[in-house]
């Protein structure tokens, strides 16, 4: 099967179709060399047309050297029919590549831990575990704020670790910080709305809350946390971001109860 399609309600002849699209997978590579194509009798059956019309486009590709048919064995790509790679992207392709492999660099990101102590072992048999067990409806796309069994576990957790009390339908499950707070700036902020912020604090949250054209006031941070007496008093914020068990690049882990 090529993925072709054809419209009967273009004034292109169904053959330029066919052509035209078969010549676009070869030159970018979709179709690669010596990769045998179906013969004309199966394509035009399976895109319903007379096999005339195939037969006519594969003699096409034929005669401009895209294609090569071999006695007794089918239709083949022809070597070297397709564009090669650009230097500039084989480039860009090493350099990622050389990157990945200078594993004595240290990386100065934050956020990020030591990925090389990741208990893989530990996660392959939890996981192994997981979906050998699991009831098949798991596999499927499920409810878009998460697996319930997962927002139940996580009321349970919180109640236990932390003390909120929340039912499991006010938990939704992202993929990550990014999407979460972005989810929470479009909920709560609006332009011109203000928004107080912990400094310092990562340069993708300011972007994050910035994108809903909010107005951000950055506050310093102290061994309690966030500078409240610094805040302006005329200012009404529509939302306070804090992170209270960890600042950010900080040298402290501030007190929660403090507040």
């Amino acid at each position: 099967m090529l993925w072709l399609t054809i419209d009967r309600k273009l004034k292109e002849p169904l053959t330029a179709q066919i052509y035209t699209q078969m010549k676009d997978k070869i030159l970018q590579a979709d179709l690669k060399a010596n990769e045998r194509l179906p013969s004309t009798r199966q394509l035009a059956r399976e895109l319903n047309v007379s096999r005339n019309i195939i037969i006519e486009a594969y003699e096409r590709l034929l005669a401009e050297g895209f294609i090569e048919t071999r006695r007794g064995s089918g239709t083949y790509v022809s070597y070297g029919a397709n564009f090669s790679v650009r230097r500039g992207e084989e480039l860009i392709f090493k350099e990622e590549q050389r990157s990945n492999d200078e594993h004595d660099l240290i990386n100065f990101r934050s956020g990020i831990p030591d990925l090389r102590l990741f208990p893989r072992s530990t996660w392959a048999k939890l996981t192994y575990h997981t979906i050998h067990n699991c009831s098949h409806t798991v596999f499927s796309y499920g409810n878009p704020e998460g697996l319930p069994d997962l927002r139940k576990s996580l009321a349970a957790y919180l109640l236990k670790v932390r003390g909120a009390q929340c039912h499991p339908h006010q938990i939704v499950i992202t993929s990550g910080a990014t999407q979460a707070l972005t989810l929470v700036a479009k909920l709560l902020l609006s332009k011109g709305d203000h928004i107080i912020m912990e400094d310092p604090i990562t340069n993708d949250i300011q972007s994050i809350f910035a994108s809903s054209g909010a107005h951000i006031q950055g506050i310093p941070v102290d061994h309690k946390g966030i500078r409240t007496d610094l805040i302006d008093s005329y200012i009404q914020p529509k939302a306070i971001f804090v992170t209270p068990s960890h600042q950010y690049f900080g040298e402290y882990i501030a007190n929660p109860t403090s507040y």
